[in-house]
């Protein structure tokens, strides 16, 4: 079983699946923003973005995981901006006041636990340690170098934005549960209405930023994700089809070692792609990203194809690939390309396909 740090970001929508089921719950949420907000300045609290803050305040960034880093200035007040930043970290420390347990075991508890992501931790063992696979960067010449583990393992907090690892077969679980609406083999971690709610537009007029400048050429390009995209509850949301990959309001996210996923419930699809080096969003990656999301649009053309010649009597597919068309009971997991749990950890990818997909909430 191959660990990755490739959950690191993609860290959010689990935290916010968290922060979800503490409202459905009944959590005092506002008390435990009040308690947080009193270890803080004012203007300290809610939300910064990452670019230029070590540069211009000298305050570490979260790679660090300093607490000092919490202590980065606003830059905009709440419903001014969308700002990419450590809101989803702060929400962490609100969680763990209400419930009076680190955000690693309310993690646990509520999602990974049910979910039966058993291998997925916020600091490996010493035997999930020599199955990982370790951050790469290219060297001078042009060669990958392995430069070891980026994150600091005695953090002084555990992130609701970032750190989590496990196998590519653990995170793929959470994407299904998200593309069946908050159930998977029997158990339900969120309501219908909340999974709803986490792909729709939680941020009103605002937009997400349609390019994010890098502060640290090392660690990440500049993201240029380009107009029309909203943000949920953890989620990057497109507002229109893209054409021969996801369909309109299908949820994305990805994590600064390049792993991407997304999960498009009008298609029924969810996948993801997982890998281990730095920058984040290089030309390459990003051509990744796009060949491979652009894949499962052509292999369920293929398939639908298929199934209409077997129809006619034109074409024998008992064996090879099952062709599914949209609202087929089976789900299928292809061979080999995406492959099944095992398969995800030896290629880097995986996809599912559900046949009890939602249409997207607006």
């Amino acid at each position: 079983m191959s660990f990755t740090r490739s959950t690191a970001e993609a860290v959010r929508p689990v935290s916010s699946c968290v922060i979800r089921l503490g409202v459905a719950a009944g959590w005092p949420l506002a008390a435990g923003v009040d308690a947080v907000r009193l270890a803080s300045p004012a203007r300290e609290f809610l939300t910064t973005a990452i670019t230029a803050v070590n540069t211009a305040t000298g305050v570490p960034n979260v790679v660090a995981g300093s607490r000092a880093s919490l202590t980065a200035p606003l830059l905009a007040d709440p419903g001014e901006a969308f700002i990419y930043g450590i809101n989803i970290d702060w929400l962490g420390k609100v969680v763990e006041a209400v419930t009076g347990v680190g955000l690693d075991v309310a993690i646990k508890q509520g999602v990974t636990g049910p979910l039966g992501m058993d291998q997925t931790t916020f600091l490996m063992n010493d035997d999930q340690r020599p199955n990982s696979t370790p951050v790469h960067v290219k060297g001078e010449d042009g060669s990958w170098v392995s430069i070891g583990e980026v994150l600091n393992q005695a953090p002084d907090y555990w992130a609701g934005g970032h750190g989590l690892y496990g196998p590519p077969s653990d995170y793929i679980r959470f994407e299904r549960a998200l593309l069946r609406g908050g159930e998977l083999d029997g158990t339900r971690i969120l309501q219908q209405s909340t999974i709803d709610a986490a792909f729709a537009n939680q941020i009103g007029d605002l937009d997400f930023p349609a390019d994010l400048p890098t502060a640290d050429p090392a660690s990440s390009c500049s993201f240029q994700v380009g107009p029309g995209f909203k943000f949920g509850y953890g989620l990057l949301l497109n507002t229109t089809d893209i054409p021969g990959m996801r369909r309109a309001w299908s949820g994305a996210w990805a994590g600064l070692c390049n792993t991407h996923f997304w999960v498009d419930r009008a298609a029924g699809i969810c996948a993801s792609i997982y890998s281990n080096f730095l920058p984040f969003v290089t030309p390459e990656a990003v051509q990744v990203y796009n060949d491979f999301e652009s894949a499962p649009g052509r292999l369920l053309q293929s398939c639908a194809a298929r199934q209409r010649r077997a129809a006619l009597g034109t074409e024998d597919v008992s064996r090879g690939l099952a062709p599914v068309l949209p609202g087929d009971s089976t789900r299928w997991n292809a061979p080999a390309q995406v492959g099944d749990g095992r398969q995800q950890a030896r290629t880097g990818h995986g996809l599912a396909r559900e046949s009890r997909a939602q249409q997207p909430g607006r």
